[in-house]
């Protein structure tokens, strides 16, 4: 279930002594900082002014540049089916629910939780993402790219193949409360970080066998792996997945991005 993911510990208790408390000599004293060197009081001092200074030469951003609304005012903005009005700070308010604000964070959950995976996978797997044996590079990573997608249950193709194309309307691939649907996605990510530094016997010798008790086995690995991981490589814990908001649930098919670029343009 998703408890195992929401409750991995790792990023309170790894660097605590191990009779479980801190004593002060185990806290850096930020006090004893150096000052720099002062400047001396005494002899001609060089002038600063503003020939002396370093000039900022502002650089362009080509890519920013051909936006073709960058010089025009913004008045709203499209979440897939919600249309957010950009005007007086209550009228912000009224638009922005609790209930898409919800949506929107399931959304950032479940993006960040795709590329961290990618970031992670990219250093414990590094090997993996160069080409030996006649094999190149782009081929290596393209290789190791579809592995990783195998993990997630929705690949978009608008924006590209990590992103999402959509917020469905039932908790899907890890979160699923499906059984068979969820161990599915789980081997596929046991099998992601078999080749990983560190993989314990746990995952890799993981039984696959749809039954709920080695299914949360296999869901508990993997948990506790990844987190642990993910904090000793970036320092603090990973962002999960997480289910879906009451809003995304109560509609009767999933809304679509493209179904959202296609409200916000102007009508003919």
């Amino acid at each position: 279930m998703l408890t195992h993911w929401q409750r991995q510990p790792s990023y309170c208790h790894l660097s605590l002594p191990s009779n479980g408390g801190i004593s002060s000599s185990d806290v850096e004293d930020t006090t004893a900082v150096p000052l720099p060197p002062q400047p001396a009081t005494k002899g001609k001092q060089k002038k600063v002014g503003a020939s002396s200074r370093k000039k900022h030469v502002k650089k362009s951003n080509s890519s920013l540049e051909e936006i073709p609304f960058g010089n025009t005012l913004i008045d709203r903005v499209v979440f897939y089916d919600t249309t957010i009005q950009l005007g007086t700070t209550q009228e912000l308010e009224r638009a922005l629910t609790p209930e898409v604000t919800q949506e929107i964070l399931w959304e950032l959950c479940h993006m960040s939780f795709r590329f961290e995976l990618l970031s992670l996978d990219a250093l414990l797997a590094d090997t993996l993402y160069h080409g030996q044996w006649g094999v190149t590079d782009a081929e290596a990573v393209r290789s190791r790219s579809e592995q990783l997608l195998r993990v997630f249950p929705l690949s978009g193709d608008v924006l590209g193949s990590f992103m999402i194309k959509e917020i469905p309307n039932r908790d899907l691939g890890l979160t699923s409360f499906d059984l068979e649907e969820r161990n599915r996605h789980l081997v596929e990510l046991g099998r992601l970080m078999c080749p990983w530094k560190g993989c314990p016997d746990s995952i890799k010798d993981a039984s696959h066998l749809l039954i709920e008790a080695h299914v949360q086995a296999l869901e508990e690995a993997c948990t506790s792996f990844y987190c642990q991981s993910f904090f000793d490589n970036f320092g603090r814990a990973p962002i999960i997945p997480c289910r879906l908001p009451c809003r995304s649930l109560a509609r009767p098919e999933p809304v679509s991005f493209a179904d959202s670029v296609m409200s916000a343009l102007p009508s003919s």
